[in-house]
């Protein structure tokens, strides 16, 4: 099922998967696409996920370090993507806002993938798409470049 190359993202409480909704996608592809996302320097205030076009979760960076405030927030985003990706696939949508209670979410097409933003505060919307189309292009960019060695 998994090879050494393999990583697996999952949220794990007290040992037990908690969500399936992830992905396996190679480790070298993973480590670029976190370095991406720490690179590019987004506020800590906002929580970011690339998925696959089914929904499944390729890399995350969330913010909240306490599991009972991840968890509600990883969930909120989890049933998002969800919603999101189905109209990704039908190729009616390249970009998604919707305003939620803890802020902005954000989903901006990534090629193969979806970057997903949420607890965007409405006065940096505007900025804040800005920045995400120009980190998906980089993220297909990355996940193009590795189609031909990396199951994504």
């Amino acid at each position: 099922m998994f090879d050494k190359n393999s990583t697996y993202v999952a949220l794990l409480v007290e040992g037990e998967p908690l969500m399936e909704r992830v992905s396996y996608i190679g480790k070298d592809v993973a480590e670029k696409l976190n370095a991406l996302l720490k690179n590019e320097g987004y506020p800590g205030s906002v929580d970011l996920l690339v998925v696959d076009l089914s929904g499944n979760m390729l890399v995350e960076r969330l913010r909240y370090s306490e599991l009972e405030n991840a968890l509600e927030s990883t969930f909120s985003l989890i049933s998002a993507c969800s919603s999101i990706t189905k109209s990704f696939v039908q190729g009616d949508v390249t970009e998604c806002i919707v305003h939620g209670t803890k802020g902005y979410v954000v989903a901006v097409e990534a090629g193969p993938a979806i970057l997903i933003a949420a607890g965007i505060p409405e006065h940096q919307l505007g900025l804040m798409l800005q920045r995400l189309r120009g980190t998906a292009k980089k993220i297909s960019s990355l996940l193009q470049e590795s189609v031909g060695r990396t199951t994504i």
